[in-house]
């Protein structure tokens, strides 16, 4: 029950806390629909499962972390401009009952999208190397139940999460119309642009620790 406890905290924070994934929720919920919205938020199911076995080989090599860590800003740096120009230009939609025309859908990308961007986001991987590797592998020591408990609760509770914003944006849809819109859309590009210039920060920190 601690392992679940802890899996489910850890999701939850990770999932409610605001980043470039909560920002492409938001973004290609408004832009498509509500099922896009839950497609980004599949990402950590299919990224974090890697992430955790990195985490657990890197562990202890902190000059492989370091390197891990600013290859990885720099490329999310790339990714995240590209969303944010991509959300900035975007065109209101065509709403059909408060959704968007089945038509529209076929250029989301959504699921592609979330998974490059939570892929070339160090935080996760500062995570699982951190913390949620060390706690991973008490649970193990505890046995494989306690594994999954950790794993499976964690994985609910930060996809479930995000899933909720969806749902949530999806609902008040009707609030986000006409200039409302855009200039949500043009505020979501402006904040994945500010999370690009952390991760160039970040970046800059991690190679000037490696001279």
């Amino acid at each position: 029950m601690t392992f679940i406890l802890l899996g489910g905290a850890f999701g939850l924070a990770g999932g409610l806390v605001p980043g470039p994934l909560t920002a492409l929720v938001i973004a290609q919920t408004l832009r498509f629909s509500r099922l896009e919205g839950y497609k980004v938020s599949l990402a950590p199911v299919i990224t974090d499962g890697p992430l955790l076995f990195v985490s657990l080989f890197l562990a202890h090599q902190a000059q492989s972390i370091a390197m891990l860590t600013a290859g990885i800003s720099l490329g999310g740096v790339l990714v995240l401009i590209w969303l944010a120009l991509d959300t900035w230009r975007a065109s209101a939609p065509s709403i059909n009952t408060g959704r968007v025309a089945e038509s529209n859908i076929g250029g989301a990308n959504s699921l592609k999208k979330s998974v490059l961007t939570n892929l070339l986001n160090p935080h996760p991987y500062l995570f699982w190397i951190t913390v949620g590797g060390p706690t991973a592998s008490k649970a193990l020591m505890a046995g494989t139940l306690h594994l999954v408990g950790f794993v499976a609760s964690f994985a609910i509770a930060i996809v479930g999460s995000k899933m909720v914003i969806a749902t949530a944006i999806d609902h008040y849809r009707e609030q986000f119309q006409g200039r409302v819109y855009q200039l949500t859309l043009k505020g979501l590009a402006l904040a994945l642009l500010a999370i690009a210039g952390q991760f160039a920060f970040d970046a800059w920190t991690a190679f000037s620790g490696l001279n």
